[in-house]
């Protein structure tokens, strides 16, 4: 028997948890960067971030048949991921046979979903919200949102979704 892998066995919360307990999951070691930080605006777009994928997850995982583990995450929570779905109403999955993604149109997927994104992206220093994700100029925009990610959320790229 092998012990329980973050990738290979989700937590039972992103299983089947509702959009608060996948929210709480993500946002779980958020809290010792808080209390850093609390003022840092790093912080803030974080909490909103994982608020909203959480959301958009959670609908994905019930409506979409999206299988709900740490690769999902990581892959919703792209810049490029999250600039698609904005704009586009396309959600990027991973298409295993040829190691690219696919966009899966998502056209019922709610404005409330939606919206947050929207805002996390016209919060983003750098990124123009007139422009289509590949035709952001600079890098300014990635490396916030870089920052967001590696800095402000470690416990998702480091050893997996917090259990």
């Amino acid at each position: 028997m092998h012990p329980p892998s973050a990738l290979t066995d989700p937590p039972p919360s992103l299983r089947s948890g509702d959009v608060t307990a996948v929210r709480d999951l993500l946002l779980r070691n958020l809290g010792r960067w808080q209390t850093m930080s609390d003022c840092d605006p790093l912080t803030g777009r974080a909490t909103r971030l994982l608020g909203a994928a959480a959301a958009v997850l959670t609908w994905m995982r019930d409506r979409e048949a999206l299988r709900l583990d740490a690769a999902a995450v990581r892959l919703a929570l792209q810049l490029r991921s999250i600039a698609t779905l904005a704009n586009r109403r396309a959600f990027l999955l991973p298409c295993w046979t040829t190691g690219w993604f696919r966009e899966q149109p998502v056209p019922t997927m709610p404005e409330s979903l939606i919206y947050p994104l929207n805002a996390y992206l016209a919060d983003l220093p750098g990124y123009d919200t007139t422009l289509p994700y590949e035709g952001q100029c600079g890098d300014e925009a990635r490396r916030q949102h870089a920052r967001v990610l590696f800095v402000a959320l470690p416990s998702l790229f480091g050893r997996g979704l917090p259990s």
